[in-house]
């Protein structure tokens, strides 16, 4: 009893480890998808301002055609840029919804697969110990009388 006792302690013992050590690698997988969105965002920010200035050079420019066709080509330079900070938006946003999506996939097959693995560690843990009990119990029977 001592020795399934202390057997017992140690599966304990192991399993708080491992849950530990389940939850430090969740917080760690949840930080990347935490830090990956802002590099996102900040990538998206970067693309804006860019877009922005695109859109000024565009405008500084068409100052500068002939005044009957200036209203027309500001028009146009402004519909583009519209066009362009959405378009850049969306895929923007796509992107950024896409790596997170990966990512938390990603994390939850981990999950599913750290689990699956505890499992079958447990199981086999398991069938050891019923093993090892059973051998007891057949040693310690005394052996069926002869004769």
């Amino acid at each position: 009893d001592a020795f399934t006792s202390r057997w017992e302690q140690e599966f304990k013992r192991f399993n708080e480890a491992e849950d530990a050590q389940l939850r430090q690698v969740s917080e760690k997988v949840h930080q990347l998808a935490v830090d990956q969105a802002a590099a996102c965002g900040r990538a998206f920010d970067a693309a804006c301002r860019e877009s922005d200035a695109v859109a000024q050079r565009l405008a500084r420019v068409s100052g500068e055609v002939v005044e009957a066709e200036r209203a027309h080509a500001v028009q146009e330079v402004r519909e583009d840029a519209e066009r362009s900070r959405s378009q850049l938006a969306s895929e923007a946003i796509r992107e950024t919804e896409d790596m997170a999506r990966d990512v938390m996939e990603a994390a939850a097959q981990r999950r599913k697969d750290r689990e699956q693995q505890r499992r079958e560690a447990k199981r086999a843990r398991e069938a050891e110990m019923e093993a090892r009990r059973r051998q007891r119990e057949q040693r310690d029977q005394p052996p069926p009388p002869t004769g």
